[in-house]
Order: C-alpha cells, then structure tokens, then sequence
C-alpha cells in the first residue's frame, strides 16, 4: 500500500512538472537598487485588461525580490471593458525615452500571449506570458523569457500566473 502511494506520488509531481515550460536567456546580473520601469503588457488575447493584471503581478514580484524602485510608464489608454485596446501597448523606442528623461537604469516590457480557462468540464487556468528586461542607457534588450503553466481545476488563474512570472523571474540575478 504505502509503494502505490509512493509511486501515485511521484507520478503526480511528473504531471505538475509538465504543466509549466519556461525558456530563458542566459542570466544577467541586475541591480536592484537601481531605478526600474515597467510598461504595460501587450494582451494578445481575447481576455480584456489581461496584460495589466500580468504587469501588476509581474511587479509585485520584482518587489518581493528586491527591486523596490519601480516606476510606471503612464498610460493613456481609456480601454476598461475593451477586449482589443487600440494603442495601449506603447512602443519600446517610446518606453526608453520616457525612461531616460528619468534616468532609469532598466526597463520590463512584455506581452500576455495566453490567459484563460480551458473550456471544459475541469476547467484549468492557464497563462502564457513573455518578459524583456531593457538596459535603458544601451536601449539594448538584455534578458528575455516566455513560459506557460496550466494548472488544476481547482487553481486560481491569478496563482497559476504569480507561479509562472516567479519562475521566469528566477533565472535573473537580482543583487
């Protein structure tokens, strides 16, 4: 009895395991006392304010590794019940100027690529997100990453994702 549950065990951390896939680039050490930006995320899915709930989880975890200068790029989108938001995500040429007028160190940008429940009687959470982390003085891209996690159908949507972005998150060095 106690080999069948060992082995249900394990075989149940496999299928947790392959729910999430994360690629990253090379880790790069960032400063995190430097000053940091985040911009808005691009939603490219059917989900309306998808990439600002993907911003806002993104920062709460930048903050809770460290990074506590964290400043907002303005958006004048007014797109609240909007599924498609013309011109909320800004452009990065955009981001980095307004960045540097502030003298900024680094940038967040990304995108919501997928963020929804499966349809189906379990109905399990999923998320697909894409970071880059802009150095501002180079205008260079220094780090990116895209991942997706599915989770179970009794998982929140907001958890699934907070997982997600802390994983991805974790392949940079934040001193």
């Amino acid at each position: 009895m106690k080999y069948g549950l060992k082995i249900l065990a394990l075989m149940s951390l496999f299928v947790m395991v392959g729910c999430t896939k994360i690629n990253s680039s090379q880790v790069v050490p960032v400063n995190a006392n430097a000053g940091w930006g985040i911009a808005v995320f691009a939603n490219n899915t059917e989900v309306p304010q998808a990439g600002y709930r993907a911003m806002n989880i993104t920062t709460g975890v930048l903050r809770s590794k460290g990074v506590h200068t964290l400043v907002f790029y303005p958006s004048n989108a007014n797109c609240n019940k909007l599924i498609v938001c013309p011109n909320a995500t800004p452009s990065v040429n955009a981001v980095l100027s307004w960045a540097r007028e502030r003298h900024l160190q680094y940038v967040v940008m990304g995108a919501v690529n997928e963020w929804d429940y499966k349809v189906g009687l379990d109905g399990e959470p999923i998320a697909g997100v894409s970071l880059q982390i802009f150095s501002v003085p180079t205008g260079q891209m220094i780090w990116s990453s895209v991942g997706s996690k599915m989770g179970t159908s009794r998982s929140g949507l907001a958890v699934i994702a907070q997982r997600l972005i802390d994983n991805m998150l974790f392949s940079l060095k934040i001193s």
